[in-house]
């Protein structure tokens, strides 16, 4: 019996050491425990990423595609591009002024917030306002980055569609065939081209792929069918066929243009076209577009 209270009490006494902590240990204890949500939310969401971003800083990255090292590449792109130190210049200038004037009128506003004056609770409550529904604001921030009009398609293809609405697609071939952002930025600046230039709205006004839905929502016709068959047109136009040579070219040249203007190389899809071109296989290149070397020729005398 005395041999089995020893053994009990020996398998107590580490657990009665580990409970006898003293205050300052427990507070200590308890506040790491209470801070261990920020700290992980801090090392996956803040810390984590600022890591990821420096690494990736030096490789290139295509997002479907491995990152691949390129050392300081992009740091002598960034130093070496006029833009970089115009932006350099606003942020200065917009900070130097910002500031210290954003800090004197919120101070300023804060005191008049603070007087008994005639419906001081009224200027509070709007003063308060953007506080509230600034949860409106980061929704909308999301809804673009989530954003449903833009896509890439997982096709080898090479290809690029755009539909009226704004949508645009790329396929996962045309991002692993382009060489850099220039390039990529020129297909789809191309693409918005089509959009911003009404084409396929042009396209389909052109033919009579819509009568048979105008007749349905008129109500001359309770057959679906013409609908159907209007739509069908409409998807093979676009997706199929493409669109006429001459509107292709113009989409070219105002690509070409949007995506210089956007801060891009101007000769970006020139030199994408080139290399595919040159390096044309089979017939899956840009099958709804006009032959690479017309487009390369219109480009050039642009």
């Amino acid at each position: 019996m005395a041999g089995v209270e020893a053994k009990l009490s020996t398998s107590i006494m580490p657990r009665q050491r580990l409970l006898r902590l003293t205050n300052r240990q427990r507070e200590s204890l308890m506040g790491y425990l209470f801070l261990s949500p920020w700290l992980l939310g801090f090392v996956i969401f803040l810390a984590g990423p600022m890591i990821a971003s420096l690494y990736l800083s030096f490789t290139q990255y295509k997002v479907i595609q491995a990152p691949s090292w390129i050392g300081f590449a992009n740091y002598q792109r960034m130093f070496t591009d006029e833009l970089f130190y115009h932006s350099l210049r606003v942020t200065v200038v917009y900070t130097a002024i910002s500031v210290p004037l954003g800090i004197a009128a919120a101070l300023g506003v804060a005191v008049l917030l603070n007087q008994k004056i005639i419906a001081s609770g009224l200027f509070r409550t709007i003063f308060y306002l953007p506080s509230i529904i600034s949860g409106v604001a980061v929704a909308i921030v999301f809804a673009w980055i989530f954003n449903f009009r833009f896509g890439i398609l997982d096709t080898a293809i090479v290809n690029g569609f755009s539909a009226p609405g704004g949508y645009v697609f790329i396929t996962r071939g045309l991002v692993e065939a382009a060489r850099n952002d220039d390039e990529l930025a020129g297909v789809i600046a191309h693409e918005i081209s089509h959009v911003t230039r009404r084409h396929a709205l042009k396209i389909i006004s052109r033919g009579q792929f819509l009568s048979g839905a105008l007749q349905v929502a008129a109500g001359a016709s309770g057959d679906f069918a013409p609908f159907d068959d209007a739509v069908d047109k409409v998807t093979s136009t676009l997706l199929e066929k493409g669109f006429d040579p001459d509107i292709e070219f113009e989409a070219d040249a105002y690509g070409a243009r949007l995506a210089a203007d956007t801060g891009f190389q101007e000769g970006g899809l020139h030199d994408f076209l080139v290399q595919l071109e040159s390096a044309r296989g089979s017939g899956k290149i840009f099958s709804t577009h006009p032959s690479l070397k017309d487009r390369i020729k219109r480009l050039e005398n642009d």
